[in-house]
This record gives structure tokens, sequence and C-alpha cells, in this order.
């Protein structure tokens, strides 16, 4: 019998040696990508310093239109804060309002309302679950806010229980979508077979605020003038909800709610978008995550639809979380993304005429250079400096997540830390580093209400 041994360690060592090779070859594109460098040995080598920033990135002052900043106040950024720039114009669209709401917290007959519009970054309540916990144990509130119809990550949050049943849904992103439908968060539901159902549950299993509520309220809206839902609190007996009317409808349910089931009981041309467990006063804060988003699908709502919205469900704030979905490696110039936000951001202040606005920038993201160590992918740098940009240019507050994560280690950290705070991808955080970041906002926002009131007379919270 022939010895085959020789032979195949011969071309093993003959593969690694190409291989190794390889890592000599200098830069090349195949079809118009650039292809890495292949490097056997990079999980041996140490990393390398990296720069802050690279040749072509792009600074602030050369892309944001020289303008004065007129605030109500001065602020004073405490150190170990990554602050608010408070960019308002003669608008004040800034961050006054939200500030003055929240003095006003004890005495409005109302909630306080935050939402919080953002991509992958956000999906499942991250973030905005622990966000939401930290302002509702200060200033007082319950419950997980505004739920869409259905969900494709209702198994993985953990704030609420999530259920639903007969239902189509549709979304800005999906291929077929009539976007004269579109409700708040660019999505919307039809009835698909009799009885429809959607219910939430509280929860205390990832944050205590959120496990009853005194409020449910279901949005929808119907060609028939007349038609009826039923709805069981409790576990109870599903009593029925008689509505009528035309254009965006609640039905609305109070009391002590640990859980609620919203049924469509007539087949009747509806639509529906979204269901609610919330408080009467205190803080409210909505989670509107849409995967793959970029922050562009606020130009298919009908801008009466989120007229419609903004009466039936006025916010005080409005936080924009966009980004991940934007970002490229190498990338340079963001002044297209940068237009069509500009344009997003005049829809949304027109519509919403009362609301604060604050854009978030972009978080971490790293990926591995030729060498094969771990960078932050220079396109994310770029595109911070475009979002406060976008903020400058638009009149309204930005913070710099970008800044308060690389504070805290940045994402390299977070996803090697034990337990772990962020994913592998060196991308998306969990809800440990979510609970983290959040931190640092609620730092932020305490850090600019303190100077809105020191400069109003007001007294500190």
């Amino acid at each position: 019998m022939k010895n085959y041994y020789w032979g195949a360690f011969l071309v093993t060592a003959l593969v690694l040696i190409i291989l190794l090779a390889l890592n000599l070859l200098p830069d090349y594109q195949l079809f118009g990508h650039k292809m890495r460098r292949v490097d056997m040995l990079s999980e041996l080598r140490y990393d390398k310093p990296v720069a802050a920033l690279s040749e072509d990135t792009v600074k602030l002052e050369e892309i944001v239109e020289k303008k004065e900043i007129i605030t109500d106040y001065v602020d004073t950024c405490e150190a170990g804060v990554t602050c608010i720039v408070d960019y308002s114009d003669s608008t004040h669209r800034g961050m006054s309002h939200f500030y003055a709401v929240l003095d006003s917290v004890a005495d409005l007959d109302r909630p306080v309302r935050i939402a919080v519009f953002g991509d992958s970054f956000i999906e499942g309540d991250i973030f905005t679950a622990d966000l939401r916990e930290m302002l509702q144990q200060h200033y007082g509130g319950k419950g997980v806010g505004y739920v869409n119809i259905t969900s494709n990550v209702a198994n993985f949050r953990p704030t609420v229980i999530h259920k639903f049943e007969g239902w189509q849904s549709h979304s800005v992103i999906d291929s077929i979508c009539d976007r004269a439908m579109l409700g708040l968060n660019s999505t919307y539901y039809k009835p698909r077979t009799p009885q429809a159902f959607v219910s939430l549950e509280g929860t205390s299993r990832y944050a205590t605020g959120v496990a009853e509520a005194e409020v449910s309220q279901l949005y929808f809206m119907s060609d028939s003038s007349r038609f009826t839902l039923s709805c069981s609190v409790n576990g109870a007996e599903a009593e029925p909800v008689t509505v009528s009317g035309s254009g965006l409808r609640t039905a609305r349910v109070s009391g002590g709610i640990k859980s609620v089931k919203w049924i469509v009981n007539d087949s009747v041309p509806a639509v529906f978008w979204g269901v609610t467990m919330e408080s009467r006063h205190g803080v409210v804060v909505d989670n509107m995550s849409l995967r793959g988003s970029a922050g562009f699908n606020f130009l298919s709502i009908p801008e009466a639809r989120l007229r419609q919205f903004a009466a039936a469900r006025a916010y005080d704030l409005i936080i924009l979380q966009y980004g991940l979905n934007v970002a490229s490696e190498n990338r340079t110039s963001y002044s297209g993304y940068k237009k069509s936000m500009e344009q997003v951001i005049a829809k949304l202040k027109s519509c919403f005429p009362t609301a604060s606005f604050l854009l978030m920038s972009v978080g971490d993201r790293m990926m591995k250079d030729d060498d094969g160590n771990l960078v932050t992918m220079p396109g994310i740098i770029n595109l911070v400096n475009y979002q406060e940009a976008i903020a400058a240019d638009s009149g309204i507050a930005f913070w710099n997540l970008f800044s308060a994560f690389k504070s805290l280690g940045g994402i390299k950290a977070f996803a090697e830390a034990q337990p772990p705070m962020a994913n592998l991808d060196y991308t998306h955080i969990n809800f440990r580093g979510g609970k983290k970041l959040a931190a640092e906002l609620v730092k932020a926002l305490m850090n600019g209400k303190e100077n809105f009131d020191k400069a109003n007379g007001r007294a500190a919270d």
C-alpha cells in the first residue's frame, strides 16, 4: 500500500506558504471593491495604536452652516458628562420645551411623552427600557408605552409580554406597501381573520415600572362610521367598545391594568397601528425602532397622518437615533444623507409643532483594517460630524452617542466585557450595554435641565 502522508504534508505546507505570502500582496480592488489583506497571523499580533482622526475625516466646521445659536440658557458641562449641544434657533425647537414640562410634571393632567425613533440599535427596547426606567424613577410614570400591533422581536423584548394573532403586517421597507396607510412608526396592520387580537401584559422581569399601567389605548382608522371592538382587562370577560368617527381614532380603557387584550369583532375595512400601556401622569417613553431604517421613512408617511398622531399623542421630546444603516467603511461625504435628514426633521417639526427634538449620533462601530487590527470605522467618524451638522442646520439639539460610547471604552470594550455588553459584530449593543449608554444620556438630560432651571430661576430637582 502506498504511503500518502508525505503528499498530504506537502500539499498542506504549500497551502500555508501561499496564504502567508498573500499578506505581502499590495492593496488591490476586485470589481470596484477593495479586498482586504489576508493575514494568517493577525490574531497573534499586538494591536497597533490608531490615530483618532484619519486624513480623510471631515471636520464639523467644514459642513455646518454658520448661524447664531439661540437658547434660553447657557450650558455648563459637568466633568464626566457627554453634554447635549443645543443648536436652537429663533423657533426654540431644542430642549427648552422638554425641560419646562419636566418642571411641571406633577401638575400636568397628562404624562410627559418621549418618542425614541431609531433602527435595530434599539430594537426590542434595548437602551429605551433603561432610559424609561431611570426617568420614571425620577419623575414617576408607569407602563411600556406604545407598541406596534405585531412584532418580529416580541419574544426577545423583556419589558412586555406581547401576543397577537390574525394580522397582516406591512412596513415602509416592504416591497409591497400602501404608503397612504402608514402610521407613526412607518407600519400598518390589517385584520386577516375574524377575532384578530393584540394583547399586552406587564412584566417585571427586566424593569419594575412596566409591570402595570393605568391606561391602554388602541390607535386605528376605519372607513366604517361605526363598529365594535372588544377589550379584556386583567383576564376578565371581554366587554364591547363601540367607536365612531373618521380619520385616526383611539379606543381607550383605564384602571389598574396588568394585562389588556383588544379584539376586532367586526369584519370592516380597518387599519390598525399600535396599542399602549401607560400612565396618566409622570413620564412615558415609546420605543419606535424600525430595523433597516436610515431615518428617511418619515418622508413616506402622509403629513396629515403625522399631524393626527401629534394631536392624539403629543410628544414633548422626539429623539432620533439613526446611522447604522448609513455608515460605510471609508465614506467621506454624507451630503445626500444630510439633505434628506434635514427634510425629515423639517417635516417632523412642522407636524409636531411643540415638541423638542434631539438628534443622537451613531454609536461606535469597529472593523478590521488591512493588518487585521480592530479599528473604529473611519466612515463612522465622518457620519458623526455630518449628524451634528444636521442638528445645527436644523436648529435642534444634538447628543454625541459616539463620544459617550468612547468614554466608556467603546464597542470593543463592551463586546469583550464579562458578561458581554455588545455583540461580537462590534456594532450592536445588548441590554447590558443599553443600560450603560442610557445612563449617559440621562446624565446629559439632567445636566441640561439643571442649566435650564438656573437660567430661569427655578429650583433644581
